[in-house]
């Protein structure tokens, strides 16, 4: 029965303003911000164009033919925020997001976690809905080295602990003319937007999962992050932990996935990251946000999947 609890694949990490999940499996996703996977990492820059619908998540169709006049832009949560004039282009954006990961952000680099309260999931396909609805990455397969489809989750519970740290953002002006050219006809019935703002930081996801009961699993892990290792639970907490499947997921600046395996080591490591603000190892793109090409509003990522019994 438990397969089939209709469960929101969120993340307190991420924000949907809508979201709906058919019986059979098909998910359809609205959000005003999504994370950069490395599918889409050679195509978020500022001033792109794109089509802010797609068939063919995790891609987004991108008209090309045009040509940027220069757009400005700015850095915000740093130091000494500079400004830029650049033609919009992913080797401008790399050049533009290196010299601000050299400038140290303020102190307060914002972080968003669960506070220790991990989101459960049932299944694997769960787990897969959960990684491709937030991210585009097939999670079920990043920990097991299968797709749900062939092979279901063996424990009975899975929780992922998530965080994620916004080191500085980008804010594009207002563009007076976007593009040199006038939009082709093919284009004008479209939905066209263009990438005005973009978040840089890093994100972890540690994955447990387990046969114990979920409680207990979860304040094993829990004294580790915490770091109350010296509770009179210990040794029942480090049998726990040495019995589950544990899984720290994170990036490299690539945006390429990473992954930690080591049972404790994982949590440890994934426990280091959340804490180290400071971190310059690792900054990459980790959100965008879309502007209407014709009116300059905010404009809606619409996205829809499949995750099928």
């Amino acid at each position: 029965g438990r397969e089939d609890i209709i469960q929101s694949p969120f993340l307190p990490i991420f924000h949907y303003s809508i979201f709906s999940n058919t019986n059979n499996g098909h998910y359809n996703v609205t959000t005003e911000n999504l994370f950069v996977n490395a599918t889409l990492r050679d195509k978020i820059y500022l001033g792109n164009l794109m089509e802010n619908k797609t068939e063919i998540y995790p891609s987004f169709p991108i008209p090309t033919g045009y040509t940027f006049n220069p757009i400005s832009a700015i850095t915000t949560q740093v130091v000494n925020p500079t400004s830029r004039t650049f033609v919009p282009s992913f080797q401008e954006q790399e050049a533009f997001g290196q010299e601000a990961t050299a400038n140290p952000p303020r102190e307060n680099a914002s972080l968003t976690h669960d506070y220790f309260n991990p989101t459960s999931y049932p299944t694997h396909r769960v787990l897969y809905s959960i990684g491709w609805a937030n991210m585009g990455i097939a999670l079920d397969k990043i920990v097991s080295g299968v797709s749900y489809k062939e092979q279901e989750m063996t424990k009975k519970n899975g929780m992922i602990f998530s965080f994620k740290h916004t080191l500085f953002t980008f804010v594009m002006d207002y563009p007076q003319k976007l593009i040199k050219e006038e939009l082709r006809d093919a284009d004008k019935g479209k939905n066209l937007s263009y990438i005005n703002y973009m978040e840089y930081g890093k994100v972890g996801l540690l994955i447990v999962e387990s046969d114990a009961k979920y409680d207990r699993m979860r304040d094993a892990v829990r004294s580790v992050l915490i770091g109350e290792e010296n509770s009179i639970h210990q040794a029942e907490f480090d049998a726990l932990i040495e019995a589950a499947d544990i899984s720290y997921v994170y990036f490299n600046n690539k945006n390429e996935v990473q992954l930690n395996k080591n049972k404790k080591d994982a949590i440890k490591a994934y426990k280091t990251a959340l804490s180290n603000k400071k971190d310059k190892e690792n900054i990459y793109p980790i959100g965008f946000t879309l502007q209407n090409f014709g009116n300059h509003t905010a404009d809606k990522i619409i996205y829809s999947f499949d995750a099928l019994k």
